[in-house]
């Protein structure tokens, strides 16, 4: 009965090592435990712990969650435009990105500040009726080296924070197929810096007065590409990520 005990503290042990990663390329960021959630427990979503993630107060520790099949919107290469009634925020179009049922691939996966639970999509007669704006890597031919120009000014600049926003979904058809598009309304966020993959070089940080562009911190920008990555090289073994 004791042997017995020991190889199961033993397996649990093994397990846990598996499903919990500590990233050498930040002390801010750890963890990675990951449990099924959803109607089939097909889903998986991975608990990240993260500091530097709020604007507010940087060394407030936060919760990240990586959700490997999920609908949402990816606003990271977004401009945006201000809002005319109210400017604290702006009106970001994003694309959608559906899991199929049934199939599921690396684009599937996103990282995001909310729960499964709060983050997931709302229907309406079969179509979506909205999703999460959540980060990965899905716009790009491969998940390697994501082009993500760091803008930098004298003063406090804004940029659209659409991270975690629930966002409104419209379809439109194009040509033969129909093209489902998020509306996010994001809060708007002033910094002297901030990372983006809108803009095609620093040059283009500086843009019309009424337009800003969908952006993070340096140090969000860090944690969202550590974590997706780290998901890629384990939910998907074909792929190749450096």
């Amino acid at each position: 009965m004791l042997g017995k005990a020991v190889a199961r503290c033993i397996l649990s042990l093994l397990i846990l090592s598996l499903s919990i990663s500590v990233f050498a390329t930040t002390t801010n960021l750890q963890g990675g435990l990951c449990q099924p959630v959803g109607k089939n427990n097909k889903t998986q979503q991975c608990v990240y712990h993260v500091k530097g993630e709020s604007i507010a107060n940087p060394q407030m520790t936060s919760k990240l969650y990586a959700i490997t099949a999920m609908s949402y919107a990816l606003c990271s290469k977004a401009l945006c435009t201000v809002d005319r009634n109210n400017d604290k925020y702006a009106n970001c179009s994003c694309p959608v990105y559906l899991t199929v049922k049934g199939k599921t691939n690396w684009q599937n996966a996103s990282v995001g500040p909310k729960p499964y639970e709060l983050a997931k999509p709302t229907l309406i007669k079969g179509r979506l009726k909205t999703v999460t704006s959540t980060f990965s890597m899905a716009n790009l031919k491969e998940p390697n080296h994501p082009h993500q120009v760091a803008c930098q000014f004298q003063q406090k600049m804004p940029w659209a924070n659409c991270f975690g926003v629930k966002c409104n979904v419209t379809y439109a058809k194009a040509g033969d197929k129909t093209i489902a598009t998020a509306n996010c309304h994001c809060p708007i966020v002033k910094t002297k810096q901030f990372a983006s993959m809108g803009p095609a070089n620093k040059r283009k940080c500086y843009i019309a007065a009424n337009q800003i562009w969908s952006a993070a911190t340096a140090e969000q920008g860090s944690h969202n590409t550590a974590i997706i990555k780290e998901i890629y090289q384990r939910f998907y073994k074909k792929l190749v990520v450096n």
